[in-house]
């Protein structure tokens, strides 16, 4: 569903959310099962290469930048391209041109 689009049936809100932390190296994703379905309400891509995603739960998720790799990674349906490159910054690419942060 493309940011900013209304989603056609409402959940209501969690309460308060847990925190939790998920490890990719342990491959263990059952925190994360809750956002399954949801709804995505807002995307903030950071400069220093946080991402943060608020759902239509009240749950949000927060994927921080490594010195190694591309944390993360998220392509839109007209062609732009936000990642998070090794150590912090921020790419970003409209389909035909490459921004560096």
């Amino acid at each position: 569903m493309p940011l900013g689009t209304k989603p056609s049936r409402r959940r209501r809100p969690a309460t308060t959310p847990r925190r939790c932390w998920l490890k990719p190296e342990s491959q263990d994703v059952a925190a994360a099962l809750v956002l399954f379905g949801a709804f995505v309400l807002s995307a903030v891509a950071f400069k220093s290469g946080t991402l943060r995603l608020v759902f239509d739960t009240g749950h949000y998720l927060t994927c921080s930048s490594d010195l190694s790799f591309e944390a993360w990674q998220v392509t839109g349906p007209t062609g732009w391209c936000f990642a998070s490159l090794p150590g912090g910054d921020l790419a970003v690419w409209s389909g035909s041109e490459t921004s560096e942060s």
